[in-house]
Parts: structure tokens; C-alpha cells; sequence
């Protein structure tokens, strides 16, 4: 396991806007040095995946649940010159499962694991951690829900994603920005699967079904252009 801590201010630049990118499912990112005194430099991204409400992630997501990161490890540096970037691997056990996708094959049973890739670090002997803004880093040892999607064969989160104390389920966080889960306040993960349960698919999104995940998101986006 690899846990990268500094105590010094992040002064690399993101050199692999692309790839950022692809791990928040965004359309565009930006950087900025943290005030913190860890070693972060904060990641500022604009989702594709709508978040208004509920009905967004049950029209997108593959599933949404309670999971634990136990484990994380680093990939070879990508990118050219002194700061390059260090992809992240986390390994993600599936607790409960709130609610998933009734027409995907591809749902994890509780009880099972799979490696994710996950927000990284950039730099050389200075490294700083990559922080999304306002969006958890999934962190060894911890618990969340939130969604999940499974798109051009690999696993990520969907935005949103927050910590529970355990899978008694408390909710322990609530987004500031991200407004789905702050306006409803379900105090534990028995009242959010019924939420789950009550959501109802965006009906434009069914005219793009052949589509990935990512890119039907970006097709209903451009109806409302």
C-alpha cells in the first residue's frame, strides 16, 4: 500500500489534462495550489454526468453502493519533464449495494473486489497529491456511497460520492455543492435505497442506449444546447 503524505505546498502543474479528465468524468478541469499544509494541489472539474437529482444517477450509473477502499498502489509515471503523472489504483471491496441497473449485466455483488483507477499525484521528488475539488479522493480505509459506473471497460465514481460510518449505514457526510443528497438529507442508507428505489431514468437518455455511460451523458447534453 502506498500512501503519499508531504508537508510542503503543491507547486507541480497537471500536465495530463486528458486523463484527469477521464477519472472525473468531466469535460474540462483546472489547478490551483492548495492553502493546506499537506503536499495537494486542488483539481477543479466540471462534470459531464448531470447531478440535479436522484433520477440523474439511476439513468447513468451501474450501481449505487456502500464499498470500502482497502488498498491502493501507484502505476509508472506518464508524461515527459520533471513532473510527471503517477496514476493511482485503488482496490475496491463492495459492501451493500443500494440499488443497481436492472438492464446491466455488469452490477458487482457485494462481497466482491475490483481495482479502480483513482485521482493520483504529480511531480518528481516533490510530489503532490491530486485533490478534487469539492469530491471525496477515495482514501485507504474508508467507507462511501455513492454511484458507480462501468464505462469503456473500466470502473469509476460517479460525482457525489460520500463517506458512511459503517454499513450500518449513518451518513456521516453531505455534500456543500453537490445538492442531490444535501436537499433529500437521508439520514441513513436503508432511507437512500428507498430514494434509489423511487428515482426515475431520464427518458431522453433511452434514444442514446447503445452508447457508453459517458457518452450518452454528453448526447442528452447536447439536447438541452
Amino acid at each position: 500500500m502506498i500512501k503519499i503524505r508531504k508537508t510542503t505546498k503543491a507547486t507541480a502543474l497537471v500536465t495530463t489534462a486528458a486523463l484527469l479528465a477521464f477519472l472525473a468524468g468531466c469535460n474540462s478541469t483546472s489547478t490551483e495550489e492548495s492553502t493546506s499544509s499537506t503536499n495537494q494541489t486542488v483539481v477543479a472539474t466540471d462534470s459531464v454526468y448531470p447531478l440535479g437529482s436522484l433520477d440523474d444517477v439511476v439513468t447513468y450509473a451501474t450501481q449505487y453502493s456502500v464499498f470500502t477502499i482497502s488498498d491502493d498502489r501507484e502505476g509508472a509515471p506518464e508524461g515527459e519533464g520533471p513532473e510527471p503523472y503517477i496514476p493511482r489504483f485503488v482496490t475496491v471491496e463492495i459492501l451493500e449495494t443500494l440499488w443497481s441497473d436492472p438492464e446491466n449485466l455488469g452490477v458487482v455483488e457485494p462481497g466482491t473486489s475490483f481495482e479502480m483507477l483513482a485521482w493520483g499525484s504529480i511531480g518528481g521528488a516533490d510530489r503532490s497529491e491530486l485533490v478534487p475539488d469539492g469530491r471525496t479522493r477515495l482514501e485507504v480505509g474508508e467507507t462511501y456511497v455513492g454511484g458507480l459506473v462501468f464505462d469503456r471497460n473500466e470502473w469509476g465514481t460517479y460525482p457525489g460520492t460520500i463517506a458512511a460510518s459503517d454499513l450500518a449505514g449513518l451518513i456521516t457526510q453531505l455534500p456543500n455543492e453537490e445538492s442531490i443528497l444535501g436537499e433529500l438529507a437521508p439520514a441513513t442508507t436503508v432511507e437512500l435505497a428507498a430514494l434509489l428505489a423511487a428515482a426515475t431514468p431520464d427518458p431522453r437518455a433511452s434514444q442514446f442506449s447503445e452508447l457508453e455511460p459517458f457518452e450518452r451523458a454528453l448526447a442528452v447534453g447536447k439536447l438541452e444546447e
